[in-house]
């Protein structure tokens, strides 16, 4: 348990860790008195060890989905880490994920982990941390970090952006994650030897 002191709330960790590898983790947020914006995305970010460069995943895609953005189907798909990162003219969160069951990063040989929702997950994996897409410019900026940052989430808020100069650039208040609301989620994590689970 962690409190929030600046707003009163609190969030919640717990870890089911089994014989056989798998990790169950959960996250709960519970929200204070205090009045806060609304929150970007609400989930966690684990730091994979470098050479897991191969990501399957059984979800929205191939392409980039979002909240409100969600126009590729689900399916099983296989792509790199690298490759999932998007160029925008300026940096920015991007390669998102939408109703994943599952995520596999691996390496060559087809040893890695697997990220499985309960029951679905917002994903993005990505070799610069959060930091160094606010402080980049330009893509050309952005330091390639040989571990990955894998975003394990319940949800992103959407893109918004019907126009970009007046409150309608924020997200449709159905695509928000509001603050003042009770969040929580699981997904359970385990070890792969011989890559992804089978379409």
């Amino acid at each position: 348990d962690a409190d929030l002191p600046r707003v009163g709330g609190g969030y919640t960790m717990r870890y089911e860790i089994r014989g056989d590898g798998e990790i169950v983790v959960e996250g709960s947020y519970r929200p204070g008195t205090g009045t806060l914006a609304m929150m970007p995305r609400f989930g966690m970010e684990l730091v994979v060890s470098p050479g897991l460069e191969k990501m399957s995943w059984f979800g929205r895609g191939p392409a980039e989905t979002y909240v409100d953005r969600q126009f590729e189907r689900v399916g099983v798909y296989s792509s790199s880490v690298s490759d999932e990162w998007v160029d925008y003219s300026r940096p920015q969160e991007n390669g998102n994920k939408t109703d994943v069951r599952w995520v596999a990063l691996t390496n060559d040989a087809g040893v890695g982990l697997l990220a499985e929702g309960m029951p679905l997950l917002s994903v993005a994996a990505r070799h610069v941390t959060k930091d160094d897409i606010e402080k980049a410019s330009y893509s050309f900026e952005l330091p390639r970090r040989p571990e990955t940052y894998l975003n394990l989430d319940l949800a992103q808020m959407g893109v918004g952006g019907i126009d970009s100069w007046s409150r309608n650039a924020y997200p449709m208040e159905r695509y928000r994650i509001p603050p003042d609301r009770q969040q929580s989620y699981k997904y359970r994590i385990r070890p792969l030897s011989n890559g992804p689970p089978a379409p």
